[in-house]
């Protein structure tokens, strides 16, 4: 993606020092700055003044439109799983957020509710992640983030406890929302029980970031 307003400065200039300012208008609904092992979308500012030329590094952080409709989207989620090879108990979780989209800075509140059936003592986390996928002439390639967790609780056996987990939103990240055809950006939440003795549950729940606040009285 190019985007060149060629901005031109015409008169003349003696020799001496000289401050002259430019501005750009930034196109509406484009993907933010990106750095990945995998590959980059890098904003820059080129200034040329006959043979000499200069350039400026930018961090944007892209406020694409997302409808009102997707951002409110609740999330509910349910997981069983059976513990023990002889006479084995179930676990089950059942996950609960208010809607799709958060925006960054905030948190991301999650109902979980646990049922232990089993003889063993679990504990609850929860975590934010961070999938990229690269496409580059009919091949994709993936990288997953781990960017922040937290510690929920731990359920006694053979109980039922419903918990609520908040997970922190960083300042800043890179929101790339269906406006880039070659990198494209997704968050999730996970909440996990650590089961002794077995394998981890997971519970993945994508959402939507933004860096635009959201009212919750537009929602429909």
């Amino acid at each position: 993606m190019v985007y060149k307003p060629s901005t031109i400065y015409h008169a003349p200039m003696t020799t001496g020092k000289h401050d002259i300012g430019f501005s750009f208008v930034i196109p509406p609904n484009i993907p933010s700055s990106v750095d990945s092992p995998l590959g980059f979308i890098r904003y820059k500012i080129k200034a040329k003044a006959g043979s000499e030329k200069a350039e400026l590094l930018l961090n944007i952080i892209a406020s694409p439109i997302i409808p009102i409709t997707e951002l409110s989207v609740p999330i509910i989620q349910n997981k069983s799983k059976k513990v023990g090879f002889f006479n084995g108990k179930q676990v089950l979780l059942h996950c609960e957020i208010i809607r799709s989209g958060f925006t960054l800075g905030t948190k991301i509140p999650i109902r979980c509710t646990v049922n232990n059936q089993t003889k063993r003592t679990i504990v609850l986390k929860g975590a934010l992640r961070q999938n990229i996928t690269f496409k580059a002439n009919e091949e994709e390639r993936s990288t997953m983030n781990k960017l922040s967790s937290v510690y929920g609780t731990t359920i006694s056996p053979e109980s039922n406890i419903t918990h609520d987990l908040s997970i922190q939103l960083p300042q800043n990240l890179p929101i790339v929302h269906n406006t880039c055809p070659i990198i494209k950006i997704q968050y999730s939440v996970v909440a996990k029980l650590k089961i002794p003795q077995a394998f981890d549950m997971r519970l993945n729940m994508p959402v939507i970031l933004t860096s635009l606040p959201i009212d919750d009285n537009q929602m429909p």
